[in-house]
């Protein structure tokens, strides 16, 4: 594999974006203000103007960006976005999975001290029951 190979859909893009505001600028320029200049003068010059440094000053934007950062923002930027994500996951579920065991441990506890109690009942009960039936013998 060639080094710049990789580099065409980067390339293919910036010559989208530059299309897409060759566009705009052209529709605005050649066709908004000449409408407009029929109507409203010399002021339509001073639109065109501003429009045209504006325009301008988006391409040496985009073409800085371009220089400094090449091919921002990075392509494994979703998969580094994707594994953080999972690890937030991972921790938010290991902390509530230790909330619910404790809260589990917590229930099993009365639960067991509660099963206890109402054995000693059943053992009460069953006894006075037994006595009961021997004493009409």
């Amino acid at each position: 594999m060639f080094k710049g190979q990789h580099q065409l859909p980067d390339f293919v893009a910036v010559l989208l974006v530059y299309g897409i505001i060759f566009s705009e600028y052209y529709a605005f320029v050649f066709i908004f203000l000449p409408a407009f200049l029929n109507k409203h003068g010399s002021i339509t010059y001073l639109i065109g103007i501003e429009f045209t440094i504006i325009f301008l000053f988006l391409n040496l934007a985009y073409i800085m960006i371009q220089y400094t950062k090449p091919g921002y923002p990075p392509k494994d930027l979703a998969k580094h976005y994707h594994e953080r994500t999972l690890e937030d996951i991972k921790q938010r579920t290991k902390k509530m999975t230790e909330k619910i065991n404790k809260h589990r441990q917590r229930r099993m506890q009365n639960h067991i001290e509660m099963h206890d109690e109402h054995d000693d009942e059943i053992r009460y009960y069953s006894s006075i029951i037994i006595s009961f039936i021997l004493l009409q013998m």
